[in-house]
C-alpha cells in the first residue's frame, strides 16, 4: 500500500509539473502539429478559396489561403486543390502560385503548404541560383537532407525540368557554385540507396576520419568527401559516427566541428587542413548531412535556431512549414530543452523582428501569426484561447495597413508636377534620361578621368602639395597593381575564377590607374569593363590589394549575372558581397566604428550592411533611408554567396 501511494503521488506531482510547464506543446511526440481536423468539409473550404478569389487575387487572397493552409492537415490541403479542379475547375497550383503577388514570405509559406513537395523544393533552388547572387544556404539545406522516404532527388529533378523546359537541375546548380563546395553537391544530387554495410562503416570511421598528420593524404579528401556522403545511406553515415565514437570517444559531428574552428588549434590534422581550406560553404554541408543523418531532430531545431539568429526568414517558413506535417511535435519540445522551459518555438517567433518598410512589416506580421498557428497545431481545443487572441492581433495589423495605404493614397494624392514625372511613369525615356544623366554626372565627380577631362592640378598643388608628377604616379600605381597580382592569393583567385567563367582578365585592358576624388581608392567601370584604381589614394600595397579585390568582385558578379547598374537592387547586392567577401572582418569593424563588442555573426551582418549602404551612396543620389532599404530587401541571398571564395575572409587573411 505504502509502494503505491509514492508511485500515485510521484505520477500526480509529475503530471502537475508538466501541466504548469508554460507552453510545452508536447502532447504528441513524433506527430505532425497540423492533423486531420474532423470538422473537414472539403466543399465549403473550396467555395471559402472561391470567394476569397472573387474579391481580388492579391495579398489579402495570398494571406486567406495561407490561413486555410496552416488550419489543414497535408491530406485535406490536396482534397482542396482537388474539389477546386473538380467542382469549379480552377487548378490553384497552376493559375494562381505562380503569379508575382506570391512572391512575398506569406507566398512562400503558401507554396510550402499547398504544392507536392518536390515541386516546392524544386522552386526553392531555382529562387536561390536565380538572378544575382546565389543563397548557398537554401542549397545545402535541400541537398543535405533528401530521405527518400519524404521526398527524392529524382523527383525534384522532374519538376524542375517540367516547371522550366530549358533547365536541367544539376547543370544550373552547378554553373552557380564552384571548387569542393560544387564537387560534393554534385554527388549529393542523387537518388540515395537505403542499404547498410556495417563493415564498411567501421572501416570508414578508421580510415577517412584517422587523427594523425600526414599531409601527403589531403589531395585524396575531396574524392573520399564526396564518395562517402554521396554514396552512402544515412543510416550508414549514422553508424559511421557511432563506430568513430566508439573509437574516439567523440562523435564525429563535433570532431568535425572542432577541427574547423578557426581558434581551435589543437587539432591541426588531416581534416583540419582540408575542410578549412575548402571554404565555409563546404563545411556547412559536411556538417548539415552528419547531424541529419545522426539526429534528425536535431538538425531541424538547430536549423531553425539559425534561421532565428541569422535572421533568414524563408529558411524559417522552409523548416516549419514541411517539418509540421512530419515531427514539428519534437522539433519543438527539443527547441525547449534546449533553449530552458522559459523559451519555446512559439514565443521566439512572437519575439522575431527583423528590420523592414512598414509596408513590410505588415507582413512580416501576417507570417508570424500564420507560423504560431502551424506551431499550435489544429487539434487541442484548449488552443482556441491562443487563436483567439491572434485573431484580435490581425485585426490590429489589417487596422495598421489600411492606415498605411490611406496615408500613402493622400501623400501620392499632394505631389506636384516634378515628382509626378518621376513616379507615376518611372520608365519613360524622360526620365530614364534623366537618372542616367544624374549617374554620369556623380562618376564624372568621383572619376573624372573617365569623362575624358585630363587632371590639371593647381600652382598651389604643384608648388605645396608635390602634385604633377601624375605620369609617374601612374607607372608606379600600375607596378604596384602588377606586384599585387603577382603575390596576392585572393586576386589570383579571382583572376581565375573570372576566366573559367569565359571573361579573362588582361590587366593590360582591364585595369586603368587615374587620378580620382579624394573620397575613394578604386572603382569599377561596367561600360568599359575596367577596374580603376585611385593613384592619388591607393598607395600602398593593402590599400591596393583592398581595392582591387573589391573592384574584380563587381567584375566577376557582371561577367556572372551581366548586371544592370541603374537598378538599385543589383547594384546593392554586388556592394553586399564585396564588403562581405573583401573587408567586413570582425576587427576591422570595431576599428572603423560600425560595429561593437559583442555577437560577432550578427556584428558582421551590421558592418557588412553599413558599408554596402555607403558604398551605394557613393554612387547614387539617394537618401540614405533608401539605401538602407534596398540593402536590406536583397541582404540574405547576396549574404549567403560566397563565389568564388567558399568563405568570408577573416584579417590579415591571404
Amino acid at each position: 500500500m505504502m509502494k503505491l501511494s509514492i508511485c500515485t503521488v510521484f505520477i500526480v506531482t509529475l503530471a502537475l509539473a508538466l501541466a504548469a510547464t508554460p507552453d510545452m506543446y508536447w502532447p504528441w511526440p513524433g506527430e505532425p502539429t497540423l492533423a486531420d481536423v474532423e470538422y473537414f468539409n472539403r466543399t465549403a473550404d473550396a467555395q471559402f478559396v472561391i470567394e476569397a478569389i472573387k474579391a481580388g487575387v492579391d495579398q489579402d487572397f495570398v494571406i486567406k489561403l495561407a490561413h486555410l493552409g496552416s488550419m489543414r492537415s497535408r491530406k485535406q490541403r490536396l482534397q482542396i486543390l482537388e474539389t477546386l479542379k473538380e467542382l469549379h475547375s480552377i487548378d490553384i497550383v497552376k493559375e494562381y502560385l505562380d503569379r508575382g503577388v506570391f512572391d512575398s514570405d506569406v507566398g512562400v509559406l503558401n507554396r510550402a503548404l499547398f504544392l507536392p513537395r518536390a515541386e516546392f523544393l524544386a522552386r526553392e533552388v531555382r529562387w536561390a541560383i536565380d538572378g544575382i547572387g546565389t543563397d548557398e544556404n537554401t542549397l545545402t539545406d535541400i541537398f543535405c537532407c533528401l530521405d527518400p522516404k519524404e521526398v527524392a532527388y529524382t523527383d525534384i529533378e522532374k519538376a524542375y525540368e517540367r516547371l522550366y523546359e530549358e533547365g536541367n537541375l544539376s547543370d544550373d546548380v552547378s554553373k552557380d557554385v564552384s571548387g569542393p563546395y560544387e564537387s560534393l553537391l554534385s554527388g549529393l544530387m542523387r537518388t540515395r540507396n537505403n542499404i547498410t554495410n556495417a563493415t564498411k562503416a567501421q572501416l570508414i570511421a578508421y580510415t577517412y576520419f584517422e587523427t594523425d598528420t600526414n599531409t601527403s593524404q589531403i589531395l585524396k579528401m575531396e574524392e573520399q568527401y564526396k564518395s562517402f556522403f554521396s554514396l552512402s545511406s544515412y543510416d550508414e553515415i549514422r553508424q559511421t559516427s557511432r563506430y568513430f565514437h566508439s573509437g574516439y570517444h567523440v562523435t564525429l559531428l563535433c570532431y568535425l566541428s572542432q577541427i574547423t574552428t578557426y581558434s581551435n588549434y589543437g587539432y591541426f590534422t588531416i581534416n583540419y587542413w582540408w575542410l578549412y581550406f575548402a571554404g565555409e560553404n563546404f563545411r556547412d554541408l559536411v556538417l548539415s548531412t552528419i547531424h541529419y543523418s545522426s539526429d534528425k531532430i536535431g538538425y531541424y531545431t538547430d536549423l531553425i535556431a539559425k534561421g532565428f539568429k541569422q535572421r533568414d526568414f524563408r529558411r524559417l517558413i522552409r523548416a516549419v512549414a514541411i517539418r509540421a506535417d512530419f515531427d514539428l511535435e519534437k522539433v519543438k519540445f527539443r527547441y525547449i530543452k534546449e533553449h530552458s522551459l522559459k523559451e519555446n518555438l512559439v514565443k521566439a517567433v512572437m519575439s522575431y523582428h527583423r528590420r523592414t518598410g512598414p509596408s513590410d512589416r505588415i507582413v512580416l506580421d501576417y507570417v508570424r501569426l500564420l507560423l504560431i498557428k502551424i506551431l499550435c497545431g489544429n487539434r487541442d481545443p484548449s488552443r482556441e484561447i491562443e487563436l483567439i487572441q491572434l485573431k484580435d492581433k490581425s485585426k490590429r495589423i489589417k487596422a495598421e495597413a489600411e492606415k498605411l495605404t490611406k496615408a500613402q493614397a493622400k501623400s501620392a494624392g499632394v505631389r506636384n508636377s516634378k515628382d509626378d514625372a518621376r513616379y507615376e511613369d518611372p520608365l519613360s525615356l524622360d526620365a530614364d534620361k534623366e537618372r542616367e544623366l544624374s549617374l554620369n554626372e556623380k562618376a564624372r565627380k568621383l572619376y573624372p578621368e573617365r569623362g575624358g577631362d585630363a587632371y590639371k592640378p593647381g600652382w598651389f598643388d604643384v608648388v605645396f602639395k608635390g602634385e604633377g608628377r601624375e605620369g609617374l604616379d601612374k607607372m608606379k600605381c600600375e607596378m604596384k597593381v602588377w606586384k599585387v597580382v603577382q603575390n596576392s592569393y585572393l586576386v589570383r583567385l579571382l583572376l581565375d575564377a573570372l576566366k573559367s567563367s569565359g571573361c579573362e582578365v588582361d590587366l593590360r585592358r582591364h585595369n586603368s590607374c587615374e587620378v580620382c576624388d579624394v573620397s575613394v581608392t578604386g572603382g569599377y567601370d561596367p561600360t568599359l569593363n575596367q577596374v580603376v584604381i585611385c593613384q592619388n589614394t591607393a598607395r600602398y600595397k593593402g590599400i591596393i590589394q583592398g581595392a582591387l579585390t573589391h573592384e574584380l568582385i563587381h567584375m566577376f558578379d557582371n561577367c556572372r549575372h551581366k548586371l544592370d547598374f541603374k537598378n538599385m537592387q543589383h547594384l546593392a547586392c554586388t556592394e553586399i558581397r564585396a564588403a562581405n567577401l573583401a573587408h567586413c572582418s570582425y576587427m576591422s569593424g570595431v576599428t572603423d566604428g560600425s560595429v561593437s563588442f559583442g555577437s560577432i555573426k550578427e556584428q558582421h551582418q551590421e558592418c557588412v550592411k553599413d558599408r554596402a549602404v555607403r558604398s551605394v551612396l557613393a554612387v547614387r543620389d539617394v537618401s540614405s533611408e533608401e539605401a538602407r532599404e534596398v540593402v536590406d530587401s536583397v541582404f540574405e541571398r547576396c549574404y549567403n554567396d560566397l563565389e568564388p571564395f567558399g568563405r568570408r575572409i577573416r584579417r590579415n587573411s591571404n
